[in-house]
Formats: C-alpha cells, sequence, structure tokens
C-alpha cells in the first residue's frame, strides 16, 4: 500500500477529492493527513478512489453530500443536493418569514419530487413558524434515502410515493397557508452544455421532454387543478424562466420573479 504522501503526490487534478475520501475513511481531519504523511493508505481508500479517477461523482464515492450546513446520505437513487437548490430554500425560507399566523395556524409545505429529501428536511429543520412538512416522490428507492435521511436528522416530513401531486390531499389546501417546492426534472438530452457526470445519476430524476419542461408544466397544471391558493418554488435552468413564466401567465397564476435557478409563483 502507498503511504500518505506517495497516495496525494499520485492524484494528480484530484488531489482535494483524494484528501476528503481519505480524511473520510479514517475519520480524520485533512490536517492530519498532512502530519502523518508516512502513514499507509488503507486499500478501501484506494478503491474509492478509483471510481472517482472513472468519473463517478465524489458525493456518491462518500455516499454523502452537504446541503445547507447538513450532512445528507445519497446514493445513485436520487440527486446530488447542489448549491443551486440552496438559493430555492433560501427563497421559501424568506417567503415563510413573511407569512402572518394566527394562534394555532401552521404552513403546509410540499416537496414534489422530494429525492433524498434536502428541501424538505431542510425547511423541516431551518423555518422559524409552525410547518407541517410533506415529502413526494414517484421512486420508491428514494423515499427510503429521503425517511433515513429525515430519521437521521431529527425532520419532521411526512414521506409519501406520488407521481408529481397524484395523491395530493384535498384537504392539505384548507389547512392554511400552502407553499409547493418542486425541484423537478429539468435537464434536456439536447443540451450539450452538461457535465458528464450527470450519467452516473438517476435518469428519471434528470431528464424531461419538450426542451426540459414538460414536467414542470404538468405540474403547473396539476397546481391550477388542486391548489386554489398559496405559492409555488421551482428550480429550473435559467434559460428555461421565460417559458415558464409564459406558462404560469397562461394557468392564471402570478410569476413574481425569478432569481438564479430559483423561481416564485403566486398561485
Amino acid at each position: 500500500m502507498p503511504t500518505i504522501k506517495q497516495f496525494l503526490e499520485k492524484a494528480g487534478d484530484l488531489r482535494l477529492d483524494a484528501e476528503v475520501i481519505l480524511a473520510k475513511v479514517l475519520a480524520k481531519d485533512r490536517s492530519f493527513l498532512a502530519a502523518h504523511p508516512e502513514e499507509d493508505v488503507p486499500g478501501q481508500v484506494v478503491a474509492l478512489f478509483q471510481k472517482r479517477k472513472n468519473g463517478e461523482p465524489l458525493a456518491y464515492v462518500l455516499g454523502e453530500k452537504e446541503f445547507y450546513g447538513r450532512t445528507f446520505k445519497v446514493s445513485p437513487d436520487v440527486l446530488i443536493p447542489r448549491p443551486e437548490t440552496e438559493g430555492v430554500v433560501e427563497m421559501v425560507l424568506n417567503r415563510i418569514d413573511k407569512t402572518e399566523l394566527k394562534d394555532g395556524d401552521f404552513i403546509t409545505i410540499i416537496d414534489v419530487g422530494t429525492g433524498s429529501g434536502a428541501i424538505a428536511a431542510t425547511l423541516d429543520l431551518e423555518a422559524k413558524k409552525p410547518v407541517n412538512v410533506i415529502g413526494l416522490d414517484i421512486s420508491e428507492k428514494a423515499l427510503a434515502v429521503a425517511e433515513e435521511n429525515c430519521n437521521n436528522l431529527g425532520a419532521r416530513v411526512k414521506l409519501i410515493e406520488s407521481d408529481l401531486l397524484e395523491v395530493f390531499d384535498e384537504g392539505v389546501k384548507n389547512s392554511g397557508e400552502t407553499i409547493l417546492v418542486a425541484n423537478l426534472p429539468y435537464v434536456s438530452r439536447d443540451w450539450d452544455w452538461t457535465s458528464e457526470e450527470l450519467k452516473y445519476e438517476p435518469s428519471l430524476a434528470l431528464y424531461a421532454e419538450d426542451n426540459g419542461l414538460k414536467i414542470i408544466y404538468d405540474f403547473l397544471e396539476q397546481v391550477g387543478d388542486k391548489v386554489d391558493e398559496g405559492w409555488v418554488y421551482l428550480e429550473a435552468d435559467p434559460c428555461q424562466h421565460e417559458s415558464i413564466r409564459k406558462k404560469v401567465k397562461a394557468l392564471g397564476m402570478r410569476f413574481v420573479q425569478s432569481k438564479d435557478f430559483g423561481i416564485e409563483i403566486e398561485i
């Protein structure tokens, strides 16, 4: 087995990733690596680093990803949480802060396409007002990952298998303020600027037809049919925002703002 020094010297452009993998397996911080360059590198580290060299995303190699200051378990059954999505969470938290509630009232938050549960758990844990968070996903395997994350973090999220709002509870819209947040598939297979690493992530959660907009449009139409009032927060590529604005207007909803990858809509 190589020493830490030898291993890191051969890591090349992936040296930082090599350090992260090594520190994770050894359960040490990265300063330990610099202080103990002659220690042997475990075979597990070499095997994991080979996966990274082959192109597998670091989050899948490690089995975890940080999101909004917390560590979430991830697997190839769920999308890797991204910084862009933290911006959408910020938009939702800002709306929660602006919402006035009477005593005993709460805000119902429905995370559609919850995946790893990163959005749902974060909103439950960060909200400064009473919330009832529900996570919906079409994938049973994704819901299992979300359940583990919510349990590990102490987040109170009700998880339900559902194709978009298919099993939407008609009573939800009468329980006070309603917020729907959705990071749905919005990548088009025709785009030529996407990362090679996307091939490791679940295509069900990534790709949509009609320039990546079909599932978002289906969701918005369901919102128009099932929800009387409230707020919708979407993530989409900025190049899609104008098309979404037109769709929102056609459905009789109000496109409030777009910021980076996030979109705010009033029902």
